[in-house]
Parts: C-alpha cells; sequence; structure tokens
C-alpha cells in the first residue's frame, strides 16, 4: 500500500511543472492570475516531498535500513531537483504575467 507514495509523489512532482506551463497557454482575457497556478504548484511540491519523507518514514518504522541507504540520497537529490525547479518554472509564470500587462 505504501507504494502508492512513491507514485503520488511522482504525479504530484509532475503537475508542480506542469501548472505554470498551464498559466503560459492561457489567452490573456481568459487568464487566471499567475498567484493560482504558483500556489497550487507549490502545494503539489510540497505534498511530493512530503510522500518522499513519509515514505522513508516507513522504512524506518520496518527497521529497513539498507532500503533506506540505498534510497535517502536519490530522495534527497530529486527533491532539491523538483523544488528547484519549480521556483524556476513559477518566477518564469511571474515574469510571464508581468510583461502582459
Amino acid at each position: 500500500m505504501l507504494d502508492w507514495l512513491n507514485i503520488g509523489s511522482l504525479i504530484l512532482g509532475v503537475t508542480a511543472w506542469v501548472l505554470p506551463f498551464l498559466h503560459f497557454n492561457r489567452k490573456q482575457e481568459h487568464a487566471t492570475r499567475w498567484v493560482t497556478y504558483s500556489f497550487f504548484s507549490f502545494i503539489c511540491c510540497g505534498m511530493a516531498i512530503l510522500f518522499q519523507l513519509m515514505f522513508q518514514y516507513h522504512l524506518v518504522k520496518i527497521e529497513d535500513f539498507s532500503a533506506m541507504m540505498d534510497t535517502a540520497g536519490f530522495a534527497v537529490f530529486a527533491a532539491s531537483v523538483l523544488f528547484g525547479v519549480t521556483i524556476i518554472l513559477n518566477m518564469f509564470a511571474w515574469l510571464n504575467d508581468r510583461q502582459t500587462k
């Protein structure tokens, strides 16, 4: 059952990256503010990282330390990339919103 945490984390991470692109594709007269897309983008990013923390906690609870040692480094790298790219994409959405006004 806890394998869904990894799948959910992946889906939420992709969603965090897709939401800023949805802002770019909106026509100006129907565009919602970039703040809405950024807000939900950061929520998805945070939830994806939370799911990874919950999975790491599960590995600690079941005392599977070898699996935790194998996956912890990549989980930190993936969370860092997810957060960094989310910030960059939302900055571009903000700049795009400022240029169109």
